[in-house]
């Protein structure tokens, strides 16, 4: 089981092509991923594509709020897992929630003077910085949202609409979608040769020169 197999580098794609062209007799060999177009064309034409979507909204939310949960809203941990429920149920969790609670106050402190993202990227290392960017890159695709339709669409952050609302108001949309591509490239270096610290003040300085321009 390669699980990401997206995490895989140029070489490491390359050097699994012959095992994958003639794997050891009684074996299969499974790749996982979210994102299979970082796959190597090659790669990709030597495998079976089996792809697995979320069941339906209503159903998982069905599903979810018969699990326990923790005192937490089924249809908030759905919205912060994109509808998958299994990771939803992961999410069940106060320490969980808390945690997004720091980080979403930090965004929002970063958007006034005096607030550091120096300091802010080191509390988000120790918290975890895939799981930081992760929420950094919903909020602003909320706020995308928002400042797209002005209403309440399908929001990740359901519990923060009027914030999101104020925030958008404030800021250039354009810039948003290119901040959106920074975050989705710094998520994509997670785990390679670069600090991860350095990935995260990347973003959030990029975050204060745009929200407090």
């Amino acid at each position: 089981l390669l699980s990401p197999a997206d995490a895989m580098n140029f070489n490491a794609m390359n050097g699994l092509l012959k095992v994958l062209e003639e794997p050891p007799l009684g074996c299969h060999l499974i790749l996982t991923s979210s994102q299979p177009a970082r796959l190597t064309a090659t790669v990709r034409s030597r495998c079976t594509r089996l792809q697995f979507s979320n069941p339906a909204p209503q159903e998982a939310l069905a599903w979810l709020s018969m699990q326990p949960l923790a005192g937490t809203s089924a249809e908030l941990l759905l919205a912060l897992a994109n509808q998958a429920p299994l990771l939803a149920l992961k999410w069940a969790n106060p320490d969980f929630l808390g945690q997004r609670t720091q980080v979403l106050a930090d965004i929002v402190a970063l958007t006034q003077p005096g607030a550091d993202p120096i300091q802010c990227a080191s509390r988000w290392k120790k918290l975890g910085a895939e799981r930081c960017l992760l929420w950094l890159q919903q909020w602003v695709a909320d706020l995308i949202s928002v400042g797209m339709t002005q209403k309440a669409p399908n929001l990740f952050n359901i519990d923060a609409y009027k914030q999101l609302q104020v925030h958008a108001n404030q800021l250039n949309l354009k810039k948003l979608f290119d901040f959106f591509d920074v975050i989705s490239r710094n998520k994509g270096l997670l785990g390679g040769s670069l600090d991860e610290v350095l990935l995260l003040e990347d973003s959030l300085i990029y975050w204060v020169r745009l929200a407090r321009r």
